[in-house]
């Protein structure tokens, strides 16, 4: 068996961890329960010996292990269990649902039912005409005592005020002066002839359809507007007008011509010089043709005895220059007072096309010709000027690298 005293002294040594003195702890109470069962078989025989030996025993064990205790610190409750679940995942939305299925237009509704017309007839009753073509008699709105001379005024008896209208459909009431009548044209849709038209006014509008005769002068005070626009306007033996617009090109020879078709049109005798008009000149004027033969724009000719005078540009006194070549042939500048940083050009030169640029500073400044415009042959691009002296630079285009090429310098 294990000395329980070396056991409590180990237990009580801080050597030990806490499992270790645990562990002696548990030696102890084994070595006393070993202990405590050897003295029961050695009292077997005297019950009483036996039970107040195991009273001291155990007053011994509660003893010793009392002690411990105050050693021995208590192993603390258990700590709860961490947190270790993990985030379920979102759930997937549902599917859509399918839509359901569409109602059945409903059903048109009927056309509404309005008032066409209404009307006193001959005999005193209110008749009126429905949008649907029906009828309906209201009954007499009349008092008896205008019957009588509704009936004459629309039946053409006695005392009539109105020509009967039967028969006259589209026709429009005329007069000599004294009687009614119906007659053709006007404003009842029909159409006629209109032999006499008297009276003063102004006449804002005029349309017609048919024939219009007279035996004397139409004369309309005002403006006349409607006029054909297609078509044919006949019957016109003079008219002033004081300003107008032709747009349609001619096709015959009475047409009229605008101003533009006739100056594109105008055809010079074969072997005369044009001169130019000045201004002043009115046409109609002789004009005195220069010598030889027209100079075309497109022909091939040959010019001899001609001078061509260059278009020259000359630009602010600047650090860069731009050169528009469709514009100019020549560029000079003067009292070039700061360094030239670059030269560029624009346009579309074609092949042969020449360019000359002069410069001349007030003391000897750097020049620089950009590469993207300009290339050196067996002339190389001037980089300086001389001191205040002009230096003068010829170039050509080449069409194969699209460069002005240096040629000429002095």
């Amino acid at each position: 068996m294990a000395n329980i005293r070396e056991l409590i002294l180990s237990i009580e040594s801080d050597a030990l961890t806490f499992d270790e003195k645990l562990a002696a702890l548990n030696q102890v109470e084994e070595t006393l329960i070993a202990m405590q069962q050897q003295e029961e078989d050695a009292v077997q025989e005297n019950v009483d010996l036996i039970v107040e030996a195991i009273k001291v025993m155990q007053e011994k064990v509660d003893a010793q292990v009392n002690r411990i205790a105050d050693f021995v610190p208590e192993k603390g409750e258990k700590g709860d269990k961490g947190e270790r679940g993990l985030d379920g995942r979102q759930g997937v939305d549902g599917k859509d649902g399918r839509d359901g299925i569409n109602g059945r237009d409903g059903q048109d509704g009927k056309d509404g039912i309005s008032v066409a017309d209404a009307k006193i007839d001959f005999d005193g009753s209110l008749i009126i005409t429905l949008s649907t073509g029906q009828e309906i008699n209201v009954g007499e709105v009349v008092a008896p005592e205008l019957q009588e001379k509704i009936k004459l005024v629309t039946s053409g008896g006695a005392g009539t005020v109105l020509p009967n209208q039967a028969g006259n459909s589209g026709k429009v009431l005329g007069t000599d002066g004294s009687v009614l009548s119906w007659v053709t044209g006007g404003g009842g849709g029909g159409s006629g002839t209109v032999t006499s038209v008297t009276g003063t006014g102004t006449v804002s509008g005029l349309t017609l359809t048919g024939t219009v005769t007279t035996s004397g002068n139409l004369t309309l005070g005002g403006a006349i507007t409607g006029f054909a626009t297609s078509g044919a306007n006949t019957n016109l033996t003079s008219v002033a007008l004081t300003s107008g617009t032709i747009t349609t090109t001619p096709s015959t020879g009475n047409d009229i011509v605008n101003k533009t078709y006739a100056d594109a049109s105008m055809v010079y005798p074969s072997g005369t010089g044009i001169a130019v008009v000045t201004s002043g000149t009115s046409w109609g004027t002789t004009l005195t043709a220069p010598s030889g033969a027209v100079v075309g724009t497109t022909d091939t000719q040959t010019l001899t005895n001609k001078r061509i005078t260059p278009r020259v540009s000359t630009p602010t006194v600047a650090g860069t220059y731009a050169i528009n070549t469709d514009s100019f042939d020549m560029v000079v500048i003067t009292g070039q007072n700061v360094n030239i940083t670059d030269v560029t050009t624009t346009g579309t030169p074609t092949n042969g096309q020449k360019l000359w640029f002069s410069v001349t500073g007030t003391a000897a400044r750097t020049i620089s010709f950009n590469a993207s415009n300009f290339e050196a042959s067996t002339v190389a691009l001037p980089t300086t000027t001389v001191s205040t002296n002009r230096l003068d630079v010829g170039f050509v285009w080449n069409p194969a690298t699209s460069k002005w090429r240096c040629v000429a310098q002095a």
